[in-house]
């Protein structure tokens, strides 16, 4: 028998014609399918090494609850850390958060406004920014909850609109 070259091409449209068939159980498709592949009718047992690599490509990986008793863990810690970890929408919240603060101008503008509240003319003349770029950055910091305004007149002022901020910031400046 001539030797044959198989690509995943080759494999697939093999596996693809022997779950046509309605085959019920993923073995028997295997064992059609590496049958097929090597043109010949040989009973499937000659093809028991190639039927169990093509099951094991073929196989879903783990379920969370398999990898769950894989943990070294004990239970008790997974129970803690379970317990105190955020969910996924605190998370992309926190995420989000910390996005506002991974730009280098809008860390300059929130350190200043920590100090004081100010307009946009006096934050320019202080950070020597442009006043568009500041404004730009001033309505990302609100729409991101990070600072507020309030309307004086005809001068807008902004401050930072939770204290806890700066103690971030402060924690922000012992770390690195």
């Amino acid at each position: 028998m001539a030797k044959r070259h198989y690509n995943y091409s080759n494999l697939a449209e093999a596996f693809g014609r022997a779950t046509e068939r309605n085959m019920t159980s993923t073995a028997a498709a295997v064992e059609i399918a590496a049958t097929a592949l090597m043109g010949v009718d040989e009973p499937p047992t000659r093809f028991e090494p190639m039927r169990q690599n093509m099951q094991s490509i073929f196989t879903p990986p783990p379920s969370s609850a398999t990898k769950r008793r894989m943990l070294l863990l004990d239970k008790k810690m997974e129970e803690t850390v379970l317990a105190y970890m955020p969910d996924r929408d605190m998370t992309g919240n926190m995420a989000h958060f910390f996005a506002q603060l991974s730009d280098p101008t809008r860390l300059r503008i929130i350190s200043a406004l920590s100090i004081s509240g100010m307009c946009v003319g006096d934050l320019s003349a202080v950070l020597e920014m442009n006043q568009t770029t500041l404004s730009h950055q001033l309505h990302n910091l609100k729409r991101g909850g990070i600072v507020e305004s309030s309307r004086q007149g005809k001068v807008v002022f902004y401050k930072i609109k939770n204290k806890v901020l700066q103690d971030i910031l402060l924690l922000c400046l012992e770390f690195v």
